[in-house]
């Protein structure tokens, strides 16, 4: 090995936390933490290469509102949010340890979006850079079909099928 490519140095086993460190499964209230009214919302963060150029292919595309932006000192998107249908999601540029789905060979999440007219959204997704993964086709559960985004996001568009 070169000196610039050097194995890390072993990690030293923790046998107890750091001093000032409650373990989460001995802390006080940790049992609290379950509670339904904990929890008041969720949302995905899509990280990406481009969060700008993402932005406006969700507004293209999906109609998506965009909210609050938050850039860090280098004009970089750490945050931003949008509205696609009423859900919220966040977007941000790629980086302090966050990879994009390029970086990562790919993405084990699939956005699955129910809308009036898969075949147009999926045009318009292709019309943009899209990609087909899956075309849109009748299904027994309705009609859908799966597309990656230009930065490496999946999509399932789906119309449900009539009870």
């Amino acid at each position: 090995m070169t000196p610039e490519h050097t194995a890390p140095a072993a990690r030293p086993e923790l046998t107890s936390p750091p001093e000032g460190v409650t373990p989460a499964a001995t802390h006080p209230r940790a049992a609290d933490a379950a509670q339904p009214e904990n929890v008041f919302g969720a949302y995905p963060r899509l990280v990406v290469r481009g969060a700008a150029a993402a932005l406006a292919f969700y507004r293209e595309v999906f109609g998506a509102a965009t909210g609050e932006i938050h850039l860090d000192d280098k004009g970089r998107i750490i945050d931003a949010q949008m509205l696609i249908g009423g859900i919220r999601l966040s977007v941000r540029d790629e980086g302090y340890g966050d990879p994009a789905p390029p970086t990562l060979g790919g993405t084990p999440v699939i956005m699955a979006l129910e809308v009036s007219d898969p075949d147009l959204m999926a045009a318009a997704m292709l019309a943009r850079g899209a990609a087909v993964i899956h075309p849109v086709t009748d299904h027994p559960y309705g009609r859908a079909g799966r597309l990656a985004d230009p930065y490496g996001h999946q999509w399932m568009l789906l119309r449900p099928a009539q009870s």
